[in-house]
This record gives structure tokens, C-alpha cells and sequence, in this order.
């Protein structure tokens, strides 16, 4: 020390230099800590994003697969009502030939419909 009891200036400069060493090893332990935080939300969202990546082709594909159901079912109605045309149609047939068939007065047939 110099005369005066007051620090040499190379002591002060030594003494201002571990205390910013120690403010920047803080400083460094606390960007390691934000970091962490920070990787750590990044998985979260990752694995967030993820799911509803996963969710939203689930949902597309059972969109997909319910548009080929309700096509079906379409499909099979318009068999259905095509069926019950033809089906009536041939009842109409049936019916002009077993009247044509069946003398006037009413006959076996017509009795049996429920028409003679």
C-alpha cells in the first residue's frame, strides 16, 4: 500500500477485475439457467405442436373415411330406391296381367288379392 493507508491504483484495477469476473460468472449461470427454461419450453411446445399435428391427420382421416361412409350409405339408398322401383313396377305388371287374365266378376286371383 502507498503511504495514506489507500490502495494502490493496480490494486484497485485488480480488485475491479475480480469483481466484474464474478458479475460475469453470475451473469453466465444466469443465461445457463434462461437457457435451460428456455430448451425446456421449447420441448413443451415441440411436443404441443406435435400432438395436434397428429390430432388434426387423425381428424382428416376419419373426415376421410366418414365422407366414404356417408358415400356408401348414399350409394345403398339409391340402390334401395331403385329396388323398390323396380319392384313396383313389377308388382304393376304382375297385377295388369292377372287382371287381363281373370274374367270380370272376379276370379280366384282377384279374390286372393283382395280386390274381387
Amino acid at each position: 500500500m502507498p503511504s495514506g493507508g489507500s490502495p494502490s491504483p493496480v490494486a484497485v484495477l485488480q480488485q475491479k477485475l475480480r469483481d466484474c469476473e464474478n458479475e460475469l460468472e453470475e451473469r453466465n449461470r444466469e443465461l445457463d439457467q434462461l437457457y435451460n427454461e428456455f430448451r425446456e419450453m421449447d420441448r413443451k411446445l415441440n411436443d404441443a405442436l406435435k400432438s395436434v399435428v397428429e390430432k388434426n391427420a387423425a381428424r382428416a382421416e376419419a373426415e376421410m373415411r366418414l365422407q366414404a361412409e356417408q358415400e356408401k350409405t348414399r350409394l345403398l339408398q339409391e340402390r334401395l330406391r331403385r329396388s323398390e322401383e323396380d319392384h313396383m313396377r313389377i308388382l304393376q305388371q304382375w297385377r295388369a296381367q292377372t287382371d287381363a287374365a281373370v274374367p270380370l266378376g272376379g276370379g280366384h286371383v282377384a279374390k286372393a288379392r283382395g280386390t274381387g
